[in-house]
């Protein structure tokens, strides 16, 4: 099972390095895209993510009865999960020390943008959010707690991936 989670845990991170640096190859770094790639990226994160059902589907095929436990879904799916996350931690920590060391600082100056010029919230509203934009800026400034933060997003995702791939492949016969 270990040779398995590796496996397609290493298939999880590079796909998730390709869907993310392609992004960045197609949106840049400009700030009027980061919505965009924004929004690529959760979807790169789960397409990425069927390496997870694979990885469980490959499982249960070695299984004499073809067969799926919960208890071997769950360590398969969040092995699997870490391990992309380990890659995609290692991954933004390379894209903010040498792909985009200038990113935090747009991001944060796009952020108070954003809230500044919207036209929905109230002027107590974006006090608040530029307060607690103020505090969250602070912490995105340390690279490696950002980079903890996206691989501990990227593992959370995959956990979520995993409980529903769970309950669809679980005790279920293949094929």
């Amino acid at each position: 099972m270990l040779r398995l989670i590796a496996t397609f845990g290493t298939l999880y991170g590079l796909a998730l390095l390709l869907g993310f640096f392609v992004s960045h190859l197609i949106f840049g770094t400009s700030p009027d895209n980061f919505s965009q790639a924004e929004i690529t990226g959760y979807g790169v994160m789960l397409v990425s993510g069927l390496a997870i059902v694979m990885g469980m589907l490959a499982w249960r095929s070695q299984q004499p009865q073809g067969m799926l436990g919960w208890a071997s879904a769950l360590s398969i799916g969040v092995g699997i999960s870490f391990i992309g996350g380990l890659f995609f931690g290692a991954y933004n920590w390379a894209y903010l020390v040498w792909i985009n060391p200038e990113f935090t600082d747009t991001y944060i100056a796009w952020q108070i943008d954003t809230i500044e010029q919207s036209a929905v919230l109230s002027m107590t509203e974006k006090q608040q959010r530029l307060e607690e934009l103020d505090a969250y800026a602070g912490m995105m400034q340390s690279k490696p707690l950002q980079s903890l933060v996206m691989a501990a997003t990227v593992w959370f995702i995959g956990t979520i991936i995993t409980l529903i791939a769970a309950l669809v492949l679980c005790q279920r016969k293949s094929h």
